[in-house]
């Protein structure tokens, strides 16, 4: 099994309206992607969103990562972010929010600010 753990910083009140459109509809294509096992999000103050997605497999995760909703929302990263990063691992279950925060701070500590 392959779990996909994502952050994401809206950049503002304004964006926000743009990025829940986005994930209304993300929303609706992961429950019905083939090779999705778990899928958990979690918004907390000041619009930092986080996703916690567990696959069969990681060619699951990249057939639903490139098609639909997701593939259409991916060029908005950029104007409706401040930081995001994506990630995954193997693995045989989701791992806890702390954990999940936590790995998500090394990653973007690793990474250029706004990359």
């Amino acid at each position: 099994m392959y779990l996909s753990i994502t952050y994401f910083r809206v950049k503002s009140l304004i964006h926000y309206p743009a990025f829940m459109k986005h994930v209304s509809r993300i929303n609706a294509q992961v429950h019905k992607a083939d090779g999705v096992l778990e899928v958990k999000q979690r918004i907390d103050p000041l619009f930092h969103a986080y996703t916690m997605t567990l696959w069969e497999s990681r060619e699951h995760m990249l057939a639903f990562m490139h098609a639909g909703a997701h593939k259409a929302a991916m060029p908005d990263t950029r104007k409706l972010a401040t930081r995001f990063t994506g990630f995954g691992f193997d693995t045989q279950s989701t791992i806890d929010w702390k954990e999940a925060k936590r790995l998500v701070r090394e990653r973007l500590a690793a990474k250029k600010p706004g990359a």
